[in-house]
């Protein structure tokens, strides 16, 4: 098997060929730290039709439980932007944007991949139910609604289990013909 890497900007792969690879690694999440349409858009265009991608987001209700760890950094309005948005500052002081496995489908469908398939540990609403600390940081009743509101958008989504990154999403998708 012949490989090649290459440490270029996702955004702007000029470097790289059309339509040249079989299989592009995009881990690490960059995609979430990135302009995710326009990596999207690069990757679908160096990668070779029926090429296959394999690569990890951050996951919008994986990394609530970054939030339950440092409670203190995260006001209730900031989670529930959040929530609805994908998008945060992270604890680390990186822009970010995370995925709702479906709206990670989508955004791989709309850039010509198919076969998509989405990978994670499941993480529910119930895991705060009984943390009496953190529950008492938010306002108990509209922040569980608008949680259960968030996870009814994606059960069933998960197709296994994704490894030990419990705030990401692993996806697979084949480019398609």
């Amino acid at each position: 098997i012949a490989m090649k890497f290459f440490l270029t900007n996702i955004e702007n792969m000029c470097c790289l060929e059309n339509s040249y690879y079989d299989v592009i690694l995009c881990m690490g999440d960059i995609l979430s730290y990135s302009n995710y349409h326009k990596g999207l858009k690069e990757i679908s265009r160096v990668i070779k039709r029926g090429g296959l991608i394999a690569g990890s987001v951050d996951s919008i209700l994986g990394y609530l439980n970054i939030f339950k760890r440092t409670p203190k950094e995260f006001s209730t309005k900031r989670i529930i932007n959040f929530l609805k948005s994908g998008n945060i500052i992270g604890t680390d002081g990186f822009k970010l944007h995370a995925f709702l496995p479906n709206e990670l489908e989508g955004v791989l469908q709309k850039y010509g991949f198919e076969e998509v398939e989405i990978y994670n540990l499941p993480f529910m609403s119930s895991y705060f139910w009984d943390d009496a600390h953190f529950m008492k940081i938010f306002e108990k009743k509209y922040f569980i609604n608008e949680m259960i509101k968030i996870e009814c958008k994606f059960i069933g989504k998960f197709k296994g289990c994704g490894g030990s990154g419990h705030h990401h999403l692993y996806f697979f998708a084949k480019r398609r013909k």
